[in-house]
């Protein structure tokens, strides 16, 4: 009878532990990193394209507002009239945060020179 009702609740009250270990060990209090999110804004590799949680990070910080920017290419030339650069010299109340990323043969064709 007791293997019965074990088979019957257990699962149940595995499920019930497991939301409970989540709920606990969640990270509540998430620390935001200026530097670390300035670098990732203006890089242009994969990983910072493909990766949601350093996004995320970035655009939700209530203290450094970051406003997405969608391009690729373009973005890697700085110059005098870059978003970024434009941003860091006038002291704007934002950052630019580069979502796009570069083609395997543009990055080849760089390198070259």
């Amino acid at each position: 009878m007791l293997k019965r009702l074990w088979l019957i609740l257990g699962p149940v009250f595995c499920a019930l532990l497991m939301v409970t270990a989540l709920l606990f060990f969640y990270p509540i209090n998430h620390k935001h990193n200026y530097t670390e999110e300035k670098k990732a804004a203006v890089s242009l590799n994969a990983e910072g394209f493909k990766s949601r949680t350093k996004k995320q990070e970035a655009l939700s910080d209530p203290k450094h507002r970051f406003v997405p920017y969608f391009g690729s290419s373009e973005w890697l030339r700085f110059d005098a009239l870059h978003p970024a650069v434009l941003a860091e010299k006038y002291d704007r109340n934002y950052r630019p945060y580069f979502i796009g990323q570069i083609d395997d043969s543009y990055q080849k064709e760089l390198s070259s020179y």
